[in-house]
């Protein structure tokens, strides 16, 4: 879907959510509900015999919207499947002239009244304070409104919900005071009860900072408070222009099944982070950091390069570009990581993967298994996509300096795809022989014929179906599609016949119910004769 409207132009935060994310308050399917659900798919189906409208809009996707942080001050709630306005509020008021949304987080998964989470400052000034505001994400009806004294620099979700249903953000300001929104008794018991648990970072040109939060109970309530845990200082010269944190996605499945019966597991730290740094001295540099500890678990260093131009990391793969000044040339590096070398099947194998309890905190180090590309465009961003369970394969998407988004299939560029000719159990898997240069087809355009301009950022979300991804890129227009990195392998075609499953599946059920008449008279035969 497409957008160009002044209005949405460079947004702050996109907040992509459906139905199916919500969770339906205290209701229980009835009989009643599914003899409706089954009128309405009946009647879907008869109306291309008595020439009613043919074109739908699933429910999920009637239900589906992408929430806007406009510079404006403005929440925009655009419909997934048309791309038309729901509802627009603004969060100005007589305390706050010219507010400047930074984020927008879902706290409460209630269907009723599914609750957002807005971070943002007063004005466009650098030193200006912070304020909050929670809003209903289905009327855009603003439900609370608050500035604040100081500047809000980091935040964090908690993954776990307090007694309201809500995921409290726990945020930092300049001064090291911690905050807990929606601020309640129920959101400061959930952070006392993780008190030294949960870590902010805060990330300059030169060093990143972790803090951990601590929680003290006395007579008058919950007092939060930061304490400095790691310092992580850039090399000389060099200045740390991109991170990013391991996203909070499932993982299904804990290792890389290889020939001759060996498996290789996963590096699945959640608390991973990489850093994309250039030094002075034409150097690009990539580390990957503990998040708990501060430490460099691996390093990565780029000679007579420059203009690294984007980082994305999930799970257990990294992907980074950067412009080699030697050979003068657009280069782009894929990695997987794992834990330790190869390993046999056993039993114990066997549990880890399933479990996915993998200890990387018993071995600090992580196996780098990169393989580096030549592109013949330039890239400008990238991203991983996500799933909701796990499941699907997690495909790059590099966006193009000509303003097209790609999807590449992972076999193209994981460490697995041989050097030399693949084995009949390589080309089974659909690997390829290694070639240099990135494999860019005009079939692998997200964007198709479209071209995006002056773009700023690549995010992506799960949908509702494990087989889907929905990337959204914001800059000058606002674009976004859903991607399948591993097709549809859960959904039905758009051809398929459901008049045939219908009349096979009554036709089954009265051969059934006729062979039973049938055995039940023959066993009455056979106990007369």
């Amino acid at each position: 879907r497409w957008s160009r409207e002044e209005g949405l132009a460079y947004p702050n935060d996109i907040l992509a959510f459906h139905d199916e994310d919500l969770l339906l308050p205290h209701h229980t399917p009835t009989v009643w509900d599914s003899f409706v659900a089954l009128g309405g798919w009946a009647a879907q189906y008869a109306e291309p015999f008595i020439g009613g409208p043919q074109h739908h809009m699933s429910h999920v996707d009637a239900n589906a919207l992408i929430l806007v942080a406009s510079t404006t001050g403005y929440i925009f709630a655009l419909e997934r499947q048309t791309g038309n306005v729901r509802w627009a509020s603004s969060l100005g008021d007589s305390k706050i002239a010219f507010p400047v949304p930074r984020k927008l987080i879902l706290t409460r998964k209630l269907g009723s009244s599914p609750e957002v989470l807005v971070l943002g400052h007063a004005s466009a000034s650098p030193q200006a304070p912070s304020f909050v505001a929670t809003l209903n994400a289905r009327n855009g009806e603003i439900t609370s409104t608050s500035k604040l004294n100081s500047r809000l620099e980091v935040f964090e979700q908690l993954p776990l919900a307090d007694d309201s249903n809500r995921q409290p953000v726990v945020a930092m300001d300049s001064n090291m005071r911690v905050y807990v929104f929606p601020a309640s008794k129920g959101a400061e018991r959930l952070v006392s009860q993780n008190s030294g648990k949960i870590i902010l970072h805060r990330r300059s040109e030169s060093e990143m900072q972790a803090y951990a939060v601590d929680a003290v109970s006395s007579n008058n309530g919950i007092k939060l408070s930061s304490r400095p845990l790691w310092n992580y200082v850039a090399p000389q010269g060099a200045r740390i222009l991109k991170h990013a944190s391991m996203p909070a996605d499932p993982v299904a499945w804990a290792g890389i099944p290889l020939e001759a019966g060996r498996v290789l597991f996963k590096y699945i730290n959640p608390n991973a982070i990489a850093l994309l740094l250039e030094s002075q001295e034409s150097t690009v540099l990539m580390h990957i950091l503990d998040g708990a500890s501060g430490s460099v678990v691996h390093a990565v260093e780029h000679a007579e390069s420059e203009r690294p131009s984007c980082l994305a990391l999930s799970q257990s793969s990294v992907t980074y570009a950067f412009w080699n000044s030697r050979q003068h040339r657009q280069e782009v590096v894929f990695a997987d990581m794992a834990t330790d070398s190869p390993t046999s099947w056993s039993p114990i194998a066997v549990f880890k993967l399933l479990t996915g309890r993998i200890q990387y905190n018993e071995n600090p180090g992580v196996h780098f298994r990169p393989l580096t590309f030549v592109s013949n465009f330039g890239i400008s961003n990238c991203a991983m996509t996500r799933s909701k369970l796990g499941i699907t394969t997690q495909n790059p998407m590099y966006e193009l300096t000509g303003g097209q988004l790609v999807s590449l299939p992972r076999r193209y560029v994981e460490s697995l795809r041989p050097v030399g000719q693949p084995t009949a159990s390589e080309k089974e898997k659909g690997y390829e022989q290694y070639h240099p240069v990135l494999p860019i087809h005009p079939t692998q355009m997200v964007t198709y014929n479209q071209t995006l301009l002056d773009t700023k950022d690549i995010l992506t979300f799960p949908e509702h179906r494990e087989s889907g991804c929905l990337a959204v890129v914001t800059g000058l227009d606002l674009f976004w599609a859903q991607t399948s990195p591993a097709k549809h392998f859960d959904s039905l075609k758009h051809d398929f016949s459901k008049g045939a499953l219908l009349i096979a599946t009554v036709g089954l059920g009265f051969v059934n119910f006729a062979l039973k008449l049938f055995v039940d008279k023959a066993d009455l035969k056979a106990v007369w004769a």
